[in-house]
């Protein structure tokens, strides 16, 4: 729900260039009047259903995304997907000093929902004894087999929850794995934070990119990581791919293109008639 949140938005984001610069000023104010709001209105519904869903965590990054979308330039939204992106590649170590501010986030939380933020309260107390079981093998891990979890050391039962996938994968490989994954993840956002081609500006990369880095973050709380997030950065690494390269020209270069360019006038024209060679006669 909240990919088809963003997605809607930006479609309407858009629909508004497109408008800008494909129609006439009479065709503008006519799509102004007909169905110019359509997809914001959209966009605004699927929001209220994310509410009513009682989706804590993906509502609170819609609180977050949502408006930087709709009012920041669609070149700055790579600045919200690149620190997004920092913040999920780098989330065990913060969490493990203690820089995650996850007692006022479980304050906020509690003042909507009381029942979802126990629910928060009981992952993080899942994910502190998950941390401090992958903390013994910090570099590959406990491997599979569930090696990683913690069991009651009197019946040997599993006694905890894995809701985050970052925590699953982080205890299982490391932060070799980690990496590898989440790191793969991330790089189609990193790429297209410092490119320097049109690509900075495209609407529709940079809100694959913000889509992409909202989902990233949503997999820190909850386990949905699905195909659509690999197919997501795959399209994002695809199209970067087949960017358009910078013109750079050498100063020798430009100099000698400005001079091709030039039109040859008054006397240099006669001069350049007298030089060139006249052709011989067939007959």
């Amino acid at each position: 729900m909240l990919m088809t949140v963003l997605a809607a938005l930006i479609l309407y984001k858009v629909y508004n260039a497109s408008q800008k610069t494909n129609s006439s000023i009479r065709d503008k104010q006519k799509a102004d009047t007909a169905d110019r709001g359509l997809p914001i209105y959209v966009g605004l519904y699927l929001f209220v259903i994310l509410f009513i869903s009682k989706a804590l965590g993906a509502f609170m990054i819609a609180c977050l995304f949502v408006p930087f979308l709709l009012m920041a330039k669609p070149e700055r939204w790579r600045v919200l997907a690149g620190a997004a992106a920092l913040l999920v590649l780098l989330y065990p170590m913060a969490r493990s000093a203690g820089i995650v501010p996850v007692d006022q986030i479980h304050a906020a939380s509690s003042l909507i929902n009381e029942d979802r933020a126990d629910s928060f309260r009981f992952r993080l107390d899942n994910e502190d004894r998950l941390l401090a079981r992958a903390a013994e093998k910090p570099l590959l891990g406990w491997g599979g087999w569930g090696r990683s979890l913690i069991y009651d050391p009197e019946t040997g039962r599993d006694i905890s929850v894995v809701d985050g996938t970052w925590v699953g994968v982080f205890g299982s490989a490391g932060w070799i794995g980690y990496l590898a994954q989440f790191g793969l993840l991330t790089l189609p956002i990193f790429a297209y934070f410092f490119t320097r081609t049109s690509l900075r500006t495209a609407i529709v990369s940079q809100g694959l990119c913000l889509i992409l880095a909202a989902n990233l973050i949503d997999l820190v709380p909850n386990s949905g990581l699905t195909p659509v997030t690999w197919m997501v950065a795959g399209a994002l690494l695809g199209r970067f791919e087949r960017r358009e390269p910078r013109a750079t020209l050498q100063p020798r270069d430009r100099r000698s293109s400005a001079a091709r360019n030039t039109p040859i006038r008054g006397p240099q024209m006669a001069a350049t008639a007298r030089a060139r060679p006249q052709r011989r006669s067939m007959s």
